[in-house]
């Protein structure tokens, strides 16, 4: 989840804890939430993904919710090579959320990472439709242009996304992945 994990990693927790009065007052989501997170720092991910998996087995989630804690726990399967529960998780988040470009980026970053490049093109240009100036699909995209050969449309997408951030390359780099 690249770099977007610092700017969602806040939102789930307060989005589960603003979702009512009852979890609002549970320090056990609370606890649950934050070591579910793919943030720097947190705990290993076998410990997210048993996290993730306790909010999705004990609590209501409505589902844009749900679908954040599955690609949390998606990330988590990746980094311990569970690549057909990541994939499941993932699938899953999107048919709970299917307008959200972050998933779809996620998913298509997965994909990239796997070497499932026809899956990431899709992916990636599916967020593009619903957010045509999200750097990170946009990047991610090109990297799979030149991985398939197709250097211009590759490098075009690189020097559009770079001029959306120009911290791209770096971003990517921390990831392990670069074009």
């Amino acid at each position: 989840m690249i770099r977007l994990k610092k700017h969602l990693g806040p939102v789930v927790v307060c989005a589960l804890l603003s979702a009512g009065s009852a979890w609002a007052q549970s320090d056990d989501l609370g606890r649950l939430s934050t070591s579910c997170l793919n943030a720097e720092g947190t705990r290993t991910s076998h410990d997210r993904i048993r996290s993730c998996s306790a909010i999705l087995a004990n609590y209501p989630l409505a589902p844009a919710q749900e679908a954040r804690i599955r690609a949390n726990r998606a990330w988590s399967f990746k980094q311990e090579k569970r690549l057909s529960d990541a994939q499941a998780d993932y699938d899953r988040a999107l048919q709970l959320d299917p307008n959200s470009e972050i998933l779809y980026n996620e998913r298509g970053f997965f994909h990239l990472q796997i070497g499932e490049l026809d899956a990431a093109l899709r992916d990636y240009n599916s967020a593009l439709v619903i957010a045509p100036n999200f750097p990170y699909p946009l990047f991610g995209r090109g990297i799979v242009y030149i991985r398939k050969g197709s250097l211009d449309r590759g490098q075009d997408d690189l020097a559009a996304a770079r001029k959306l951030d120009n911290t791209m390359d770096a971003v990517f780099r921390r990831a392990g992945v670069s074009p």
